[in-house]
């Protein structure tokens, strides 16, 4: 279907080509816009069913809460279908664009808009907020010159940065780290981490202890003006455990148990941490901070991110090495069982890597794959073992022009 839709779009756009100013990339343009206007009438149809579910409850209740009078309780969705999927990035299905923004060449495409990033620096990550993207752009310097970019073309330069920036999944918050550099490049001084509140444009920041390493911070996640983190050690190299700071806080709080934080919860209750090394793998715990309990443990796959209502986690397996993984999976946040795990069809003739990934929103993984030096932006629903690709397989990799880059969002 969505091919036969492109086909019929770029007929049109060719035949009246004449007629109209010549742009580059006038098609891929129009069809991006066009998926995400389907894309978009789509989730509302979806919002427009749930709504139709939630007038038909009684008052008082919600999705999933039992119903009186004898009438079922209306469940949420579960996986069904193999946990077991193989991709060749060749023959995916044609899907919509990510409704996140990314990154492809200098265009940040996000939902309804297209910003295109000046210079000729390599652009290092962008963190989307409702109205606009942060973006750092790498000019080979220590420090990354930040830039806010609204939708409606404004620019706002925030200085430079040594890590970050990473926003928040609900597009308010933004968090980096800043600091002083010598004339070799290194740190000199202390780090200072900074949060913003992008909906008020007010600014916090705190000063960490002078051994913390600003360029080898881990921000795991960013949540109602609360940053959690794992700092290193400068003098050894070695990560400290895991802490959390609020604007506002006079300094930042250690996590209970001495984490070795991968991976947390929007809400910053469930953590993932690398437990103990051997055999070429690592095995991780997750644990409820709240209830100080560990929910289960692995040492099949690293935990690398949560969906935004912190239900399922996306993970590579606790073996990965060398390039990147080659291959990803998607667990029960609760329970640690396998939903999904993905991998090519031919991995000797046609291996996959899966060089990152991120929650596009509850139900769908968007992952950017590479095979046989080209790079594709992948979805894979949650709920069902379908993928296809959400932006196609364009030649170049991370070690070679870089085509596209996800948003960082934790």
């Amino acid at each position: 279907m969505n091919g036969s839709f492109d086909g019929e779009l770029r007929r049109s756009l060719h035949t009246q080509a004449d007629r109209i100013p010549q742009v580059p990339d006038l098609s891929r343009g129009a069809i991006r816009r066009a998926h995400r206007l389907r894309r978009r009438r789509r989730i509302a149809s979806g919002v427009a069913a749930a709504a139709l579910v939630a007038v038909a409850l009684p008052i008082g209740l919600k999705v999933g809460d039992a119903v009186s009078r004898g009438q079922d309780p209306v469940e949420p969705p579960t996986p069904s279908g193999p946990t077991q999927v193989q991709l060749d990035l060749q023959t995916l299905s044609a899907g919509d664009g990510p409704s996140i923004p990314y990154l492809d060449g200098r265009t940040i495409v996000g939902d309804g808009f297209e910003i295109e990033v000046p210079g000729k620096a390599p652009i290092a990550g962008i963190a989307p907020v409702d109205d606009g993207v942060y973006v750092a752009t790498g000019d080979g310097s220590a420090a990354w010159p930040v830039t806010r970019y609204s939708t409606d073309g404004d620019a706002e330069d925030l200085g430079t940065v040594l890590n970050g920036p990473v926003a928040s999944t609900d597009g308010r918050w933004v968090a980096y780290l800043t600091g002083e550099t010598d004339e070799y490049l290194n740190q000199k001084g202390p780090a200072t981490l900074v949060l913003v509140d992008d909906d008020t444009g007010e600014q916090s920041s705190i000063t960490l202890p002078d051994p913390v390493d600003a360029y080898e911070v881990t921000i795991h996640a960013v949540s109602d003006g609360t940053v959690y983190f794992t700092p290193s050690d400068r003098r050894t190299g070695r990560s400290m455990s895991l802490q959390s700071w609020t604007a506002g806080d006079p300094a930042p709080e250690p996590a209970p148990g001495n984490l070795d934080a991968t991976a947390i919860s929007p809400d910053g209750n469930v953590v993932a941490s690398i437990t103990k090394v051997n055999d070429f793998r690592a095995c991780s715990t997750v644990t409820e901070l709240s209830a100080g309990t560990e929910l289960w443990s692995t040492c099949d796959y690293t935990i690398k991110g949560f969906t935004p209502d912190g239900v399922y986690v996306w993970a590579i397996p606790s073996n990965s090495e060398g390039y990147g993984p080659t291959a990803v999976a998607i667990l029960d946040a609760a329970t640690g069982n396998l939903v999904r795990h993905y991998e090519p069809t031919a991995p000797f003739r046609h291996p996959i890597t899966f060089a990152d990934a991120v929650f596009e929103d509850d139900e769908h993984l968007l992952i950017r794959a590479e095979q046989d030096g080209g790079t594709a932006l992948v979805r894979c629903e949650v709920f069902t073992q379908e993928c296809g690709t959400a932006e196609p397989l364009v030649e170049g990799t991370s070690m070679a022009g870089n085509p596209y880059l996800l948003s960082d969002v934790r």
